[in-house]
């Protein structure tokens, strides 16, 4: 619901372009229970979007203006949003219908796509003069100097030919929106990304309990009250936009996040969620080798369990009872999850003393059909190193991560 309620704001941002030589806006929206304001730029027919919290989010669009004697101006795009409410696994559509008024003010409604579409609420856009802004800031990432010491990373030499994936061919488990991919990285690609794990500054890895930990997209602020955004290694920038172009994340989420998390044969890690600091969806590339992941019962609890463990330098979620399904992740496969998935069920690795697991043992195996292996089967663990992919959101990132919007700046996308 309040998705679309950003929506409508994105429209009306689109028409604004329309109706006004303004290309700053500052909007006040209404869907059922629902109300949000914010600002947008518009940019030769594209917006993007910042909402005020307790809303967060972006999106981008575009509009057409359609000339007749009641000056109506018609628009359509596609938006993503998450608040703490509301996680919408995927972006959607909406169609407005606007009336300009004075001093190139918008009016209008936002419907449903469709020819028949309901209406989804109201909306209202008034231009803002140039250098005014009431939220006005752009991301400033921070700038690790260890990125330029990095080696070229040529994924395009290391890439094989290779079709768009079809998702619904990767859909596994009982558990809702849970995908498997094998072999989505090549074996030359592989080892490309080992070599920038190798060559990765050593003084960027934490030593945490049971693995070691590169975090990249983020770092603490100075303040200690916040997070400031770190620019992605070049390397991971590419997978990112691998991962958007393959489908696995939508184009106004590109990953900003990625932990690599390095595994010895007998380490793992204990049941937990991401937690509300993402957008809940999550890619986890792996590498080196193979182990079972587990996915634990429903707790619906787990976005307001915030605290922090200790003992296992994870938040401290307990589920009840054995998990519910696994999943051999085999070296270079993808594993792909959101709703439920994320949200409300906690995921784990086992940290076997031996560094042997049985499939099939703990909870029912499956993606054996995908994997090639049998409920059964020995999994024989050594060094692993796992990439979680996320979007961070904006929300916990500290002052100092923003600055005004300069002359002919556009809102980050």
């Amino acid at each position: 619901m309040e998705s679309r309620l950003l929506q409508q704001l994105l429209l009306a941002l689109q028409l604004a372009l329309a109706a006004s030589s303004s290309s700053h806006y500052t909007f006040r929206a209404t869907l059922r229970d629902a109300e949000i304001v914010g600002e947008a730029r518009a940019d030769g027919g594209a917006l993007t979007l910042l909402a005020a919290p307790p809303m967060y989010g972006s999106g981008v669009g575009g509009y057409s203006q359609h000339e007749s004697r009641t000056e109506i101006v018609a628009g359509a795009l596609n938006l993503y949003v998450y608040t703490m409410a509301s996680q919408p696994a995927d972006e959607e559509r909406v169609r407005i219908l606007c009336v300009p008024g004075e001093g190139g003010s918008l009016r209008g409604c936002v419907f449903e796509d469709a020819d028949d579409g309901a209406q989804l609420g109201e909306f209202r856009a008034v231009p803002l003069p140039e250098r005014a802004a009431l939220f006005g800031r752009a991301l400033r990432p921070v700038q690790p100097a260890w990125h330029a010491r990095l080696p070229r990373y040529e994924p395009a030499a290391a890439s094989v030919a290779r079709r768009a994936t079809d998702w619904a061919a990767h859909r596994v488990g009982a558990i809702d929106r849970v995908w498997y991919v094998p072999d989505w990285l090549s074996a030359a690609e592989a080892a490309a990304v080992e070599a920038q794990l190798a060559a990765s500054d050593e003084s960027a890895w934490t030593q945490m309990s049971g693995r070691r930990v590169l975090e990249c997209g983020s770092v603490m602020a100075g303040s200690g009250r916040g997070l400031l955004r770190e620019a992605l290694p070049p390397w991971l920038t590419a997978l990112s936009r691998r991962l958007v172009g393959d489908g696995a994340f939508p184009p106004m989420l590109v990953p900003n996040s990625v932990a690599v998390n390095e595994y010895d044969a007998s380490q793992g890690i204990a049941p937990h969620a991401d937690g509300p600091i993402y957008a809940p969806r999550v890619a986890i590339l792996s590498l080196g080798s193979p182990a079972l992941f587990h996915f634990y019962g429903r707790q619906p609890e787990l976005r307001s369990a915030l605290e922090w463990d200790p003992d296992t330098d994870t938040p401290r979620h307990a589920p009840d009872g054995p998990p519910l399904q696994s999943l051999l992740l085999q070296p270079n496969s993808l594993l792909l999850f959101d709703g439920d998935a994320f949200s409300v069920h906690c995921h784990a690795v086992d940290a076997p003393a031996d560094g042997v697991e049985v499939a099939g043992e703990a909870a029912p195996l499956v993606n054996g059909h995908l994997a090639g292996i049998e409920s059964g089967d020995r999994v024989v663990r050594g060094r692993r190193v796992s990439l979680t992919i996320r979007y961070l959101l904006d929300f916990l990132l500290d002052a100092d991560a923003y600055r005004p919007l300069g002359p002919g700046e556009s809102w980050p996308g």
